[in-house]
Formats: structure tokens, sequence, C-alpha cells
């Protein structure tokens, strides 16, 4: 063969080399960037699903904390009445108070947040009910000083109690807050967590932004109300 036609294969085939290359880096450098993508929308989806069972569970405990009071002035007072603020059957001061227990200092059972590193169980249980007595006592201060100061409504008053503050929180109350937080922690919490995680992911999304629409809008109307 002379020598110009090899040099102009070995030139062409060089250079069709050189582009296989380029194109193979190419198409791995977008491979790597799809894969990234889709982990992050991965991510952020798993994150979504992780807060629907989150909302979900508050209201599932908004729920027992409204079907509780419920009961409670029926035994009292012997008549049926609808307790919160909201039309719909949630009190989410339950809901949220246990949820805040829960990220604060988790189940007595687990030992973790602020009492995490606490070795010793009696000193554990013992901060933990002072805590347990402390949280919802300075949420009821919180929604009832809200209430009253913005909207002049008194949802509910300690004020025939003894030891209270101008009706919205009172020691006794506290004590029962916080026996019965460490009993609910301690035996209900975690099963009925690991019934809501159980959920199908698109009926949790779904479940949850419903109720979470319909109770914004509940909330809504009844600021209206007032």
């Amino acid at each position: 063969m002379p020598m110009g036609s090899f040099l102009f294969v070995d030139f062409w085939g060089g250079f069709y080399d050189v582009k296989r290359i380029k194109i193979f880096h190419l198409h791995k450098l977008l491979s790597m960037r799809e894969r990234q993508v889709e982990r992050r929308e991965k991510k952020a989806y798993q994150g979504t699903v992780y807060v629907a069972k989150y909302i979900l569970l508050t209201l599932a405990l908004s729920f027992i904390g409204w079907l509780y009071e419920v009961v409670l002035v029926k035994i009292q007072w012997g008549e049926w009445t609808d307790r919160g603020f909201l039309w719909l059957p949630f009190c989410p001061i339950y809901g949220c108070t246990l949820l805040v227990v829960y990220f604060f200092m988790g189940t007595p059972k687990e030992k973790r947040g602020v009492l995490k590193r606490v070795k010793n169980p009696v000193l554990h249980t013992v901060l933990y009910l002072i805590l347990a007595g402390i949280l919802p006592t300075l949420a009821e201060l919180f929604v009832g000083l809200l209430f009253d100061k913005a909207f002049h409504v008194m949802l509910w008053s300690y004020k025939g109690m003894r030891y209270n503050y101008h009706g919205y929180i009172c020691l006794g109350i506290s004590l029962l807050w916080s026996g019965m937080i460490y009993l609910f922690m301690r035996f209900v919490f975690s099963p009925l967590k690991r019934l809501f995680f159980k959920t199908p992911n698109r009926l949790a999304l779904a479940l949850s932004a419903f109720l979470l629409i319909a109770c914004t809008a509940d909330a809504i109307i009844q600021f209206f109300r007032i």
C-alpha cells in the first residue's frame, strides 16, 4: 500500500476513535447526572411520604384527644358536647403536643432526644414525667393566651381549680398530663406509629393532603366566625 494511503486511513481512524471516546465520556457524564437527579427525586418523594405519615399520625392523636374530652365531659356533666375549636373531630393541641414530646425525648422505652444520655432508669423516668408535665402545660398556656388575647375566646378555663394561672393552666391538670402522657407514650404511641407507617405511600399522600386541606379550611371558617 502506498505511504499516502496508509497515513490517510490512520488519520481518519484516529479521529474516529477520539470522537468515540468523547461521546462515551459524555454519555457516562449524562448517565451520572440522571442517576443523581433520580436519587434526589427519590429522596424528596420519601421525605414527602415521611411527612405525610406523620401528619396522619398527628391527626389520629388529635382525634383521640377530641374523643377523650367528649367522653370526659359526658362522664362529668352527663351530656354529649362537641369539644375543640374545629368543627371536625380533632383537637390539634393533643396531636401536636404528643408529637413534640416524641421528637423532644422519644418514648420512655427508646431513651432518645434530650434524655438519651440519662442511663439511670429511675432518673430517666423522673425526668420524663417532669417534662411530660411541662410540655403540655406550656402548650396550654400558649394556646390559651393566644385565643384569649387575640380573639377574646376562652377555649377552656381552670379558674375553679386550685393553683391555676388565670384559668389557662393548673397544677393538678399538669400533674394529670404528666402521668397520662407517660403511660400513653410508653404503651400506645409506638404501636400506633408503626400502624400508620405501614400505610401505602400513595394512600398516605392522598389522605394526608385531603385531611390537611379539610382541617385548614375548617380552621379558617372558625376564625371568621369568631
